[in-house]
């Protein structure tokens, strides 16, 4: 660790950089990689090899009970923040939901991505918007809530007092 920055190189027995790199992604600690090297010889698939685990469109969107919700088809980024907020799913029945990034747990060696907020016939129900390129706050705070109450409610085992 220099100034903070983890250095990861083939000689320092860390393991390699996509291995190293999908640890400090598990653990929420930004990362920057940087590729040195001439032309065609192969940063590209180097690149490729590391950020083939961190895309999670195409990976199946489980339920709170283990059932399938649908599949991601999509990645919404807040351009003023430049940060992932929602994933789109696209359920079983073909409607196009989405799933904040906050109720998701994203594992990228599964290719899975884990919901425990609902279960999988719940995002049948998640609301929808009234244009697919926007979200608007309204819309934003529904699907919130949505997923928010199925915390609470989701399983009747859920609505009973801890104590």
């Amino acid at each position: 660790m220099i100034n903070g920055f983890v250095v990861v190189n083939r000689i320092s027995g860390n393991g390699t950089p996509g291995q190293v790199g999908f640890e400090l992604f598990k653990q929420k600690v930004p990362v920057l990689c940087v590729f040195e090297g001439w032309d065609a010889a192969g940063k590209g698939g180097a690149i490729k090899r590391v950020c083939e685990m961190l895309d999670p469109r195409g990976f199946t969107v489980f339920g709170g009970d283990g059932e399938v919700g649908g599949k991601v088809t999509d990645v919404w980024v807040d351009r003023s923040e430049v940060i992932i907020r929602y994933l789109e799913v696209e359920t079983a029945g073909g409607k196009s939901v989405l799933l904040p990034i906050n109720f998701a747990s994203i594992e990228g060696r599964r290719a899975r991505v884990k919901v425990k907020a609902i279960f999988g016939h719940h995002f049948a129900q998640v609301p929808t918007l009234a244009n697919a390129n926007q979200v608007t706050l309204l819309e934003e705070d529904k699907i919130t809530a949505y997923y928010g109450g199925g915390t609470l409610y989701a399983d009747p085992s859920r609505q009973e007092p801890l104590l």
